[in-house]
């Protein structure tokens, strides 16, 4: 077997044939229900192609892309809202607005 793929192990090399395998039988199969969709559920599905796409094998330390999206917000070079979106959040819009910081409020005698 050859051992080309980077941090291979056993398992990853299992996981990589089986997607190979499943690919091919995935999308297949959402041909098939696109072309049912289209022939009995009314969809105009000229054109369209399914395609798999599969997610990371090994889970991702994303602590160093987060700690950049951090230092650009800080720096005032990119905002909350667009941070929240390059790193996944479901609803970046959503964020309420930014809590004051400690340090900048005033006190008020």
């Amino acid at each position: 077997m050859s051992r080309s793929i980077p941090n291979w192990t056993p398992s990853r090399g299992k996981s990589l044939r089986k997607q190979r395998i499943r690919t091919a039988v995935y999308e297949r199969r959402a041909t098939l229900m696109l072309d049912l969709l289209a022939r009995f559920g009314g969809l105009d599905a000229e054109g369209l192609r399914p395609v798999m796409q599969w997610g990371p094998i090994l889970p991702i330390d994303r602590s160093r892309q987060v700690s950049d999206e951090r230092s650009l917000v800080e720096a005032g070079i990119s905002s909350r809202r667009s941070a929240a979106a390059r790193l996944g959040a479901d609803d970046p819009e959503a964020e309420g607005p930014r809590p004051p910081r400690v340090g900048c409020l005033e006190r008020r005698n």
